[in-house]
């Protein structure tokens, strides 16, 4: 049904279709939130080329188009409306010194639960091609499958692929008719968070791991962009918050800790009291916060001031050599 091919850079008719493909994915899941893949800039993998270039320590990033086979040897004549050289599925794989690989792949939705990812994924693994993911110096794999993709606890049984990492994104609504209070915070403690803009230099490094932020759905992606305040404590920044600037009430704020501080559990409940409270004078009626599930005084704390669970992102790890079970 279909064929693959590794590309170093996306001829022009390539680089449209899978721009496409993917405004059309980001469309159709975007109630789900699942995540998209990111181009590299022009098309062409390598080096970095901005936002889109390799993520955290990879020192690459390898491309691969699926098309279809021609009418005749699909198999199926619900696919003869789509023109040969279609292409149907991007992957994109950022690949570090020891061949481990960050694997994003996205299928054309009309495709979809027809085999498409499976049979890829089987071709990759597969030690007798040449067109494999050794051909790209690929050991292992490595995806992120964010909130409850149909596909991925399937596909990670049928490849032995291991849950390595969850990331909870959990909410909480402010303002309205319930506004959100500080009761039970003390607000004589020492140290108390103080309120400043955004300094670029200053806004670095969160607890999540830079590999799922990456890979955030674009409307994940547009909610971390609202960051427009720190709060700091001992002069330390340790949360960037902020609500949208046009409709506050509509759009989702933000919650964001700052991962080179170690906070208690009761300077966590006073960093994110003064976060909430300051999104909620801004207007906004619902933040946003991502918690590592490893993260006991950060799950707790979350649960304890009243966010409640909107979806589990996982990490999945599996040997690129691995065959398909079953």
């Amino acid at each position: 049904m279909i064929r693959h091919a590794w590309r170093d850079r996306l001829a022009p008719d390539e680089q449209a279709q899978v721009a496409e493909l993917l405004r059309s994915a980001v469309a159709y899941d975007e109630e789900a939130g699942f995540s998209t893949a990111l181009v590299p800039d022009g098309g062409q993998g390598g080096e970095p080329t901005g936002a889109a270039g390799p993520i955290g320590a990879a020192e690459r990033v390898e491309q691969l188009v699926v098309t279809l086979l021609p009418r005749e040897e699909r198999g199926s004549a619900a696919h003869d409306h789509l023109p040969e050289g279609t292409v149907v599925a991007y992957l994109r794989a950022d690949v570090d010194a020891g061949g481990g690989a960050l694997v994003q792949l996205v299928v054309r939705p009309e495709l979809r639960s027809l085999g498409v990812s499976t049979l890829l994924l089987e071709q990759l693994s597969d030690p007798d091609r040449d067109d494999g993911w050794a051909s790209r110096g690929i050991v292992a794999l490595r995806a992120w499958s964010h909130g409850r993709h149909p596909a991925a606890e399937r596909m990670s049984r049928r490849f032995a692929a291991t849950r390595s990492a969850e990331v909870f994104k959990v909410l909480r609504a402010v303002g309205g008719s319930r506004p959100f209070r500080d009761d039970g915070v003390d607000r004589d403690a020492p140290g108390d968070p103080a309120i400043e803009p955004v300094d670029g230099e200053r806004l670095h490094g969160t607890r999540m791991p830079e590999e799922h932020l990456a890979t955030l759905a674009p409307v994940d992606r547009e909610t971390r962009g609202r960051r427009s305040s720190l709060i700091t404590s001992a002069d330390v920044a340790v949360l960037a918050i902020g609500a949208d600037a046009d409709e506050p009430a509509r759009r989702t704020a933000v919650l964001d800790l700052l991962g080179d501080v170690e906070l208690d559990r009761a300077e966590l409940r006073r960093v994110l009291v003064t976060g909430l409270l300051r999104i909620q004078e801004q207007g906004a009626r619902l933040g946003q916060l991502y918690v590592d599930a490893s993260d006991r005084d950060l799950v707790s704390v979350s649960r304890n001031l009243g966010f409640v669970h909107d979806q589990s992102d996982v990490l999945y790890r599996a040997d690129a050599t691995q065959r398909a079970v079953g």
